[in-house]
């Protein structure tokens, strides 16, 4: 049965034990919620693992992207900036997208007074990504960039490193197939716990944050905490394009 709280959530000093959590998603829970409603229905969502073919694939292709990156016939003339063009630039993540919208949301006190989740979830300085793409051939493309870290009290967001290629294939003068693979390095996130006041009933407890005002007993909560990387971490597109 969920506890109300009796004081304002507080970070806690201790993360709890460091091991790899899998991944959840609320279904049912509203963050901020009457404690005693009915409880959470949570769904796990496993972690897909690459295929081992698909990892060599990756490889393959980004080591021949080194290759044509060294062929003589990229141009020495042209320096590395000339040849570098910005392919995109956004605010936010995945992952950055998440705590923002759990920053918006509130938790109920046993006063009956709400909780903004903003002092321990929100941040003022949000991920920035930003990929640039090289040309290392008449036909190839390099791909790489950064994502900036975020943070707040309740939650680390590191630094990620973007790298990948594209390769062109002309079938003839009107058709050709675009093959695109884009890998994300690092952009995992962390949380951490807090300590709630429950009063006489449970008193000073350690708790996930986002889970404080839900029906599970807070040391379940911390079995939720997040601990994962980026969704987007890989991907492979083809195109194919008809000239008319």
């Amino acid at each position: 049965m969920g506890l109300a709280l009796a004081a304002a959530l507080k970070p806690a000093n201790t993360c709890p034990p460091s091991t790899v959590f899998p991944c959840f998603q609320q279904s049912a829970v509203q963050l901020g919620s009457n404690p005693f409603a009915s409880s959470a229905q949570l769904t796990e969502t496993p972690e897909k693992e690459c295929p081992l073919r698909v990892k060599r694939l990756i490889v393959r292709f980004l080591c021949l992207g080194v290759a044509l990156a060294l062929s003589p016939q990229v141009t020495v003339a042209q320096s590395f900036w000339e040849r570098t063009d910005l392919a995109s630039l956004s605010l936010g993540s995945p992952l950055s997208d998440r705590t923002r919208a759990v920053s918006l949301d509130s938790y109920l006190l046993s006063t009956g007074a709400y909780e903004s989740f903003a002092p321990l979830y929100g941040t003022g300085r949000r991920t920035i990504r930003a990929l640039f793409r090289t040309d290392i051939g008449a036909k190839t493309e390099g791909l790489w960039g950064f994502a900036t870290p975020e943070s707040a009290p309740s939650y680390d967001l590191s630094a990620g490193l973007s790298l990948g290629l594209t390769h062109r294939i002309d079938i003839d003068e009107n058709r050709s197939v675009t093959l695109m693979v884009l890998f994300r390095l690092g952009e995992w996130l962390s949380e951490d716990s807090c300590t709630a006041d429950y009063g006489a009933i449970g008193g000073a407890r350690e708790v996930n944050c986002r889970l404080s005002g839900s029906p599970l007993p807070p040391e379940e909560t911390l079995d939720y905490l997040w601990e994962e990387r980026t969704p987007d971490w890989g991907l492979i597109r083809f195109a194919y394009t008809i000239r008319f």
